[in-house]
């Protein structure tokens, strides 16, 4: 879920009934863009809406930057709604709960409390005979690791197209 402040003129009867929403993302069409789709899920105060965002299991993950949410009559033209710069980039990386991505799909909640949700770990240093073991913060969830992860993301893929 994202928050973005609409500053538009919905109220929480109309957003419900007759309005949607469409994310587009600037991103060129050669880096696979995924079709994300958004819809409103209720709002947090005046002109502020938690948006639920749905990406298709196929999507490649990504730090995915200039977003555009625009909502507008359901039905009616993209052109004829509001546009809004969405502030923060939206990260897409995996979901282990989904079946149908069985490239990272864990059929139990074990399996995913151990190797997805656990911010905690063992890390092996040494060889199989004589290792050592060291207890490790993963900081997966940090915004820091985050983005330094992505980072590495994006100067491997650069590496290899040179």
């Amino acid at each position: 879920d994202g928050r973005f402040d609409g500053g538009g003129h919905l109220n929480e009867t109309v957003h419900a009934k007759k309005m949607d929403v469409v994310f587009v993302n600037s991103a060129p069409a050669e880096f696979n863009n995924p079709q994300f789709s958004a819809r409103i899920k209720h709002s947090i105060g005046q002109h502020i809406y938690l948006v639920e965002v749905t990406t298709p299991v196929e999507s490649p993950i990504g730090k995915y930057q200039d977003i555009t949410v625009s909502i507008r009559d359901k039905g009616g033209d993209k052109a004829s709604g509001e546009a809004f710069a969405v502030a923060d980039p939206l990260y897409l990386l995996f979901n282990p709960w989904i079946k149908e991505d069985a490239v990272v799909y864990l059929p139990t909640e074990e399996l995913r409390q151990e190797h997805v949700i656990n911010e905690y770990g063992n890390v092996y240093g040494g060889s199989l005979g004589s290792y050592e073991t060291t207890k490790w913060y993963y900081g997966q969830s940090n915004q820091v690791a985050l983005d330094a992860a992505f980072f590495l993301l994006e100067k491997v893929d650069r590496a290899r197209a040179a």
